[in-house]
């Protein structure tokens, strides 16, 4: 789970301004955002993952990314409304917007 703590991202995104407006690529999408894996590829264990990018030819290095679902945006951005970005009916990415 990701927390809203000091040092973390979403709390230098908080504190450096009233409002704000904030995407990630969502968890569950079918297509991982960052490499064009298939997206069951972030639910496996970190060790699966890192055996599966060794042999995938589009992605040529460890990825250092965490991929968020809509509760662990709603826990980085307590104050923000969340929303959904849909493609085809299905949610692609999740937006945080703080209006002042």
């Amino acid at each position: 789970m990701f927390e809203a703590q000091a040092g973390h991202p979403s709390a230098e995104i908080r504190g450096g301004s009233a409002a704000h407006r904030t995407r990630a690529p969502y968890k569950h999408f079918p297509i991982e955002s960052h490499t064009i894996a298939p997206g069951f590829v972030v639910l496996l264990p970190r060790s699966v993952q890192l055996w599966f990018w060794k042999w995938w030819p589009f992605y040529n290095h460890v990825p250092d990314f965490n991929l968020l679902t809509g509760r662990d945006m709603q826990q980085c951005f307590p104050d923000a409304e969340i929303h959904r970005e849909p493609v085809f009916g299905l949610t692609k990415s999740i937006i945080a917007v703080r209006r002042i």
